[in-house]
């Protein structure tokens, strides 16, 4: 079985840059885990980047809250996770896991929750109409 890589990707750039979790390549095993991880950093990331405007990006990763997201937490709309499997024997496919299509606001969660991952979605299925299969 050859190694997962975990990617984050800027959706403005479309640049890559490493995860925070397994780094050097995760066993199918444990990219679960390391997904909510990196997932829950990166809607801290942005809430934190959105509070505290303009400071250097060692103060961010100093700073992000690791606990578990809560629905209040709201939702990371600049960056995608990517899970990168290199083989000869694959085909040339992304699988998207796209977010809960949320029906209503939670406590805490904007009131725009449902509109904000429809759009979400479908900016994303727009860039990649040809190549992708959404799930």
């Amino acid at each position: 079985m050859r190694k997962l890589k975990l990617l984050v990707q800027d959706m403005q750039s479309q640049q890559d840059e490493p995860s925070a979790f397994g780094g050097d390549g995760l066993e199918l095993e444990e990219l679960g885990d390391a997904v909510m991880k990196e997932m829950t950093r990166q809607v801290r990331l942005e809430a934190l980047r959105q509070e505290q405007n303009g400071k250097s990006e060692e103060f961010y990763a100093k700073n992000v809250r690791t606990e578990p997201l809560e629905p209040s937490d709201g939702l990371c709309t600049k960056k995608l996770l990517v899970v990168e499997l290199n083989s000869p024997k694959a085909p040339n496919l992304d699988v998207v896991d796209c977010p809960g299509l949320v029906a209503a606001a939670a406590k805490g969660r904007p009131e725009n929750v449902a509109a904000q991952t429809a759009q979400l979605v479908r900016s994303y299925a727009k860039k990649h109409r040809s190549s992708a299969l959404f799930v």
